[in-house]
């Protein structure tokens, strides 16, 4: 009674405060009033809101050019969110609260081996290589997990007893978002194509798997299928990381089998692989120089008219060094025109440390 009493004295020597509300606290509300800005209802999320409006929430006044949305939305390609990194995934799902995109996320989440936990309220995934599970009364398991923290923005080492009735199912995404997806499917290789392509080489792959560090061994159950190496090529061309001891094992693989890469859709996937993975692009490049000769034209041209950097020297160099493995002929078209962009952009002027990688990247040629 005190305060209003003192509130409504107050009103006698300041009339504009007449319509504040009583009895609220204003911070309550999601309002800064220690800002700079005098206009606080750009950000105010409402008075049924605790937190301000989210960034992309927010209007900005933008030149009249950038405002066209009215005539092009309609023609936008549809978002394809099985070729999102995860990075983009998880910024969808934490950044669209109860939105079409934050269930559509997280089932494509779900689809690449992801689980939501309801109590403890995050991602979490089975290590790669760790130690089998122990499953006790297919109610529960201990084993060794990646947990994504979206404070720290990383994955997170972690094992723990995981109690299965404590994950998410499967979202569903709405049949709006489903038909707007519109995921096409890869046809399978024509018989055409097979007549043209080698029986994979599962005994070189069997050999190699022995040199490789025991501790590779999945479960210990020897060479890894091909289903497995191809299930991981599809989750790397998806942006999805894996550990480096698996991506080395597939690129083992690769090498000694580029014929794999026929059960790929080489066209569409290369430049995937040349953004997350290079290495895997050049082995790529290499399959298609044997047996898909116009895409490996038309790849070939695009890669030499990019500005040469880390990634384009990685996938230049497996591509070689499959070519000299395979006993294939290098073109010398890609000869002469990378050595002499990797000259000319040298003399240009660039950090000494990718120079002196070009410069070296001639012992390949002429040593």
């Amino acid at each position: 009674m005190v305060g209003l009493l003192t509130f409504l004295r107050t009103i006698e020597s300041s009339p504009s405060i007449v319509g504040l509300a009583l009895g609220h606290d204003l911070t309550n509300l999601g309002l800064n009033l220690n800002s700079s800005k005098k206009n606080l209802f750009q950000s105010f999320g409402g008075p049924l809101s605790d937190f301000p409006c989210r960034i992309q929430d927010l209007d900005a006044k933008v030149p009249e050019e950038y405002l066209t949305n009215a005539t092009i939305r309609d023609k936008l390609p549809n978002i394809k969110l099985n070729k999102l990194h995860e990075d983009v995934l998880f910024y969808l799902f934490y950044n669209c609260p109860g939105e079409v995109y934050q269930v559509a996320a997280a089932s494509e989440l779900y689809a690449r081996d992801w689980r939501f936990h309801k109590i403890e309220r995050f991602w979490l995934q089975r290590a790669a290589f760790s130690a089998p599970s122990i499953e006790i009364d297919g109610t529960y398991e201990r084993c060794q997990y990646n947990a994504f923290d979206p404070i720290q923005w990383r994955r997170v080492p972690k094992e723990m007893v995981l109690e299965f009735a404590d994950l998410e199912g499967k979202p569903t995404v709405p049949g709006m978002i489903q038909q707007k997806q519109n995921v096409r499917q890869q046809p399978p290789p024509s018989s055409e194509q097979n007549q043209n392509i080698p029986t994979i080489n599962t005994t070189a792959i069997s050999s190699l798997h022995k040199t490789i560090d025991g501790s590779l061994l999945i479960n210990g159950a020897g060479p890894p299928p091909i289903s497995f190496v191809l299930g991981q090529l599809k989750r790397i061309s998806r942006g999805q990381t894996l550990p480096r001891p698996e991506v080395r094992l597939i690129l083992s693989v690769l090498h000694e089998n580029p014929e794999l890469c026929a059960q790929l859709d080489s066209t569409e996937q290369f430049f995937d692989f040349f953004q997350y993975e290079p290495e895997i692009a050049g082995i790529l490049l290499a399959f298609q120089l044997m047996y898909e000769p116009t895409n490996y034209l038309s790849n070939i041209e695009i890669l030499l008219n990019m500005n040469i950097d880390v990634s384009l020297l990685v996938a230049a160099n497996k591509f070689i060094q499959l070519c000299e493995y395979k006993n294939i002929k290098i073109p010398n078209d890609f000869l002469v025109k990378f050595i002499s962009i990797c000259i000319s952009t040298c003399e240009n002027g660039s950090s000494n440390g990718l120079a002196i990688d070009r410069l070296g990247f001639f012992d390949v040629f002429f040593l």
